[in-house]
């Protein structure tokens, strides 16, 4: 396994095109670097190299330009929920925003940096603006060394225990209501992060749940929940939720590119 391993390492080295590279990313810079200064991030969320306060892929023009277009925001918009002791204990921390935001796992193709999966990034994201709840993972190994298996379980059982906490507050894991009588949306996004896969991934799921249910329903809930007839405190490109007659809701959508 570690000879196939290797194998396949050896052969994505030899697949990077060439060109002058930086230490953070193994693509080659075309053109000049953007000037803007790098996001900084809130210090307590770690990176996967060790760094903890700077946003690793500065964004680029192309970037900030979509960014305000969609008014999507990035990490530094997002800040921790309070009352998080046992969400701490269990290996996993809970930030949210009122605002869409980027996920950090597209740092690198959202990057100042030359990307060729950066304009179907932006594609994705585009046509992910009429989903009113954004839902993003993420878990590192710079404090327990876990593999990548277990942060990647560790990521799934993180949006599974948020999905069925949402369903038991009446919520699906998009942000709208489950009744279709009710007009209301969860607008914004919801990030998971955890610095100790290993230790969450031994944690009872249904005490995580239980547990994030108070927690959403007391600080998140507050916050985020809308009326679709009621006006925004901004408006997202491309999303707008109107009553029919029947009272069910039904989606207009619109894109600009």
């Amino acid at each position: 396994m570690r000879r196939i391993i290797g194998q396949i390492r050896a052969f994505s080295q030899s697949c990077r095109p060439m060109g002058p590279q930086t230490p953070g990313n193994p693509y080659p810079i075309i053109g000049a670097i953007d000037p803007e200064k790098p996001i900084n991030l809130p210090a307590d969320i770690p990176r996967q190299n060790g760094e903890t306060t700077e946003y690793n892929a500065n964004p680029g023009t192309r970037v900030r330009e979509f960014a305000r277009r969609h008014q999507i925001r990035f990490w530094q918009d997002a800040k921790p929920a309070p009352a998080q002791g046992k969400m701490k204990e269990y290996g996993f921390k809970v930030r949210f925003s009122r605002n869409h935001i980027f996920s950090a796992n597209d740092d690198e193709a959202l990057g100042h940096l030359s990307h060729p999966l950066t304009e179907k990034t932006l594609y994705r994201y585009l046509h992910q603006t009429s989903t009113p709840l954004w839902v993003h993972a993420r878990a590192w190994a710079s404090i327990d060394n876990s593999i990548a298996v277990v942060r990647r379980y560790s990521e799934k059982k993180m949006k599974g225990a948020l999905w069925h906490a949402l369903a038991r507050l009446g919520f699906d894991k998009h942000g709208r209501a489950l009744d279709e009588q009710s007009s209301q949306v969860l607008y914004g996004t919801i990030i998971l992060v955890s610095p100790q896969p290993k230790s969450f991934m031994a944690t009872d799921f249904d005490v995580v749940v239980n547990d994030l249910v108070q927690l959403i329903k007391k600080h998140v809930l507050p916050q985020m929940v809308k009326d679709a007839g009621a006006p925004l405190n901004r408006v997202p490109t491309g999303y707008h939720i109107k009553q029919t007659s029947t009272q069910k809701r039904s989606s207009v959508r619109t894109y600009k590119k």
